[in-house]
Formats: C-alpha cells, structure tokens, sequence
C-alpha cells in the first residue's frame, strides 16, 4: 500500500498512462487530502493510470488533467473508492473526461463533485465498459461531450427524474447516452 496525504501532485507528463500515479498489478494507492493537477498522459490516465489495482481517494481534487481516454483517472479491472472528491476541468481526446472504466471492477463515488469535465467524443464525464460504477450524494455540473456526458455499456443504470428511449437518457437538458445501466443515487445533475 502507497499512501499520499496532503501533498501537491503537479504537471506529471507520462507516454503511456499516469501523469500523476501509476498503480498495477495488485497495487493499491490510497490518497488522502490531497491534489493531483495539470498532469498529462499521451493515451490514458492523466493523472491515475490503474490496471487490476485499488484506488482509495478521499478528499481528492483532480483538476486541470489531459488524456486521450480518463483523463483524470484510466482503470481497467481495477477498482476505485472516491469519498468527498473533486474531478473538474479534465479533458478527454476521445472519451472519458473525468474518468474511463472498463473490465470486470467496481467504483464507486460518494459526496463528489464533476464539474466541467469534457471529451472530444464521448463521455463528458465517463465512459464505462463492462465496469459497476455508483455515484451517491454526487453534484454533476457543466460537464460536455459530443455523444453524451455519461456513457454506460453494459452496467447498470438508475437516475431518479430521468426520462430514457432508445437507450438515451435526457436529464436538465443534457443527454446521457448509453447501452446498459449505471447506479445514481441522490445526485444532483445540472447541465446548462
């Protein structure tokens, strides 16, 4: 176990994944009050890269971060715990502006706050394929993607005042597209 707790993660650059943190095989990061900031990954994870690994953040803001895919965090079959976190100003290439989960894992966030998180594609917010993601008590705010700002492929999906057809969900005027489901609990979403 790495644990990192009130530190200043900043302008990390990795080719691969992870300009902030890179966790692998097994390995768990547990952060704690801290800042990951303005890091950069060429292809995935700008700021966390996370392959059949944990993630525990509590108190975490992860701003400014860039990736062609997750550009706050990347996961595939790792999972990841958020507790009073913040994803704002990430940018996606291709999809997943705060996050991209795929593989059998899952994540859940409680009391976060995604504000104006964007992909260039898909997934404002996230893209998740095959992944369990769970996001209670959590604020969604102006956060943009061309095909959707939440993107689900097979998970599951709940969103209480969300009107569904044709596998797109309209919420407050902005549009969750998506082939699956996903768990949103008590989450306010505002998209103007």
């Amino acid at each position: 176990v790495l644990e990192i707790a009130s530190s200043d993660l900043q302008g990390g650059v990795a080719a691969f994944g992870g300009g902030g943190a890179r966790v692998d095989s097994g390995g768990v990061l547990r952060l704690i009050g801290s800042r990951v900031a303005n890091c950069v990954s060429n292809e995935n994870g700008g700021a966390v890269w996370l392959s059949e690994g944990y993630l525990e953040m509590e108190s975490v803001e992860l701003v400014g971060c860039a990736s062609e895919f997750g550009a706050a965090i990347w996961s595939s079959c790792g999972s990841v715990q958020a507790l009073d976190c913040q994803f704002r100003s990430n940018t996606a290439q291709q999809g997943g502006g705060a996050l991209y989960h795929r593989g059998l894992a899952a994540h859940d966030y409680t009391d976060c706050v995604f504000e104006a998180n964007s992909s260039s594609q898909d997934g404002g917010v996230l893209v998740a394929e095959g992944a369990n993601a769970q996001f209670l008590g959590c604020r969604f705010v102006g956060n943009r993607a061309d095909r959707g700002t939440l993107q689900y492929s097979a998970i599951s999906f709940g969103c209480s005042g969300c009107a569904s057809g044709d596998g797109v969900v309209r919420y407050l005027d902005s549009v969750i597209a998506f082939n699956g489901e996903v768990g949103v609990a008590a989450s306010l979403m505002d998209w103007d």
